[in-house]
C-alpha cells in the first residue's frame, strides 16, 4: 500500500471510482474523464458563483491510495489561504470529496487518517465535508455509500446535518395552485450568470416566503439531459404566514417558471427532520431519494 499524489495517470481509474458512487444518486449520471479532471481542478470554485461571500483561495491536495499499483481510494481536501478565510471556514479544512472501493475499507480508513494528519499539521482546528464536488449540489456524503461513512466515523468524524433528496417530474397542470390574497405580490430575480431563479412573495413590504432554484453545476454540462434538470435550493415561509398554502404556491410557481425554460425534472433537498417540506413534496408527487449527511472532525488538544 502507498499514498501518492494524484496525477493524470490515475484518471481512468478515478473516473471509474467516481462513477460507481454517483450513478445511483439523482439524476443518475456518470462523468467523462474530462469532466472528472475539470472538477478536480476547480473543486473550491464550483459554488463560488452562488456564495461570493464564501469564496476563498485554497491550498489543495488530491491524495490516492494504491494497492499493488491499483487505485482503491482517493480524496481531495484543502485549507483556505490565510487572510482570505470566510467566517464559516474559520480554522477549518474542507474535504471536497472522498471515494473508495467497498472491498478495501481498511485502505479507505488509512487514507482518511493520512488526510487528517496532514490537515492537522497545517494548524487548523477541524476538517469538515462540504458540497460533494462530483454531485449536483447536495451536501456531505450519500447514505448509499456505507463504506465511506464507516471510514469517516472510524476516523472520529461526527455526523452533523442530515438531508434527504426528493425528485419530481415537472408537470404544472397536475399541481393544484392555492388561491392567495390579492394583497400578495410575487417578484422574480433571475441571474443567468449564476444560473439562479429566485422567487419572492411579499405582503406590502413584508417578506412572506421565498423559493430559489439553481441550474445544474456547469461541470455536468456534457451529460445527456443536462439542460432538463434543475435543483430547488431554498423554500421558506415566514412563521406568521405558515399553514396557509404559501409553500405549495411558491413551489408550484417555481415549477411553472422552470417548465417555461424546458426543465423536465427537479431535485429538492431538505433536512430529514423537516416534515412540513417532506409532506409538501410528497403531496406534489416528489419521490423520496437517498439521504446525504454532513460530517466534521475536531482536532482536540
Amino acid at each position: 500500500m502507498q499514498f501518492i499524489r494524484y496525477s493524470l495517470d490515475f484518471l481512468p481509474d478515478l473516473t471509474r471510482l467516481v462513477n460507481s458512487h454517483i450513478k445511483n444518486i439523482p439524476p443518475g449520471w456518470v462523468m467523462t474523464e474530462h469532466q472528472v479532471s475539470q472538477t478536480i481542478q476547480s473543486a473550491p470554485e464550483l459554488w463560488g458563483m452562488h456564495f461570493p461571500e464564501q469564496r476563498a483561495e485554497f491550498t489543495l491536495e488530491t491524495l490516492c491510495m494504491l494497492v499493488d499499483d491499483h487505485l482503491v481510494a482517493a480524496a481531495q481536501w484543502g485549507t483556505p489561504v490565510f487572510g482570505e478565510t470566510p467566517p464559516a471556514l474559520n480554522n477549518a479544512s474542507v474535504l471536497f470529496w472522498l471515494v473508495g472501493e467497498p472491498g478495501h475499507p481498511g485502505e479507505l480508513k488509512l487514507l482518511v487518517d493520512e488526510i487528517l494528519k496532514r490537515a492537522r499539521a497545517t494548524g487548523v482546528e477541524r476538517i469538515l465535508t462540504g458540497r460533494f464536488c462530483f454531485g449536483v449540489g447536495w451536501l456531505g456524503v450519500s447514505a448509499e455509500w456505507p463504506h465511506v461513512i464507516r471510514a469517516l466515523q472510524q476516523a472520529g468524524f461526527v455526523r452533523g446535518s442530515q438531508w434527504i433528496l426528493l425528485t419530481s417530474a415537472v408537470d404544472p397542470p397536475m399541481i393544484n395552485q392555492p388561491v392567495l390574497p390579492s394583497s400578495f405580490t410575487a417578484t422574480w430575480n433571475e441571474n443567468n450568470s449564476t444560473i439562479e431563479w429566485d422567487l419572492g412573495l411579499h405582503s406590502g413590504d413584508a417578506l412572506v416566503g421565498e423559493c430559489s432554484a439553481w441550474g445544474i453545476p456547469p461541470h455536468f454540462s456534457a451529460c445527456p439531459g443536462y439542460s432538463s434538470w434543475c435543483t430547488v435550493e431554498w423554500l421558506g415561509v415566514e412563521p406568521d404566514y405558515r399553514r396557509r398554502g404559501i409553500g405549495r404556491w411558491l413551489l408550484a410557481e417555481q415549477f411553472r417558471k422552470q417548465a417555461q425554460r424546458g426543465i423536465q425534472h427537479i431535485i429538492l433537498w431538505t433536512e430529514t427532520g423537516n416534515q412540513a417540506v417532506r409532506r409538501l413534496g410528497e403531496s406534489l408527487g416528489f419521490q423520496t431519494g437517498p439521504e446525504c449527511w454532513e460530517f466534521e472532525k475536531a482536532f482536540l488538544e
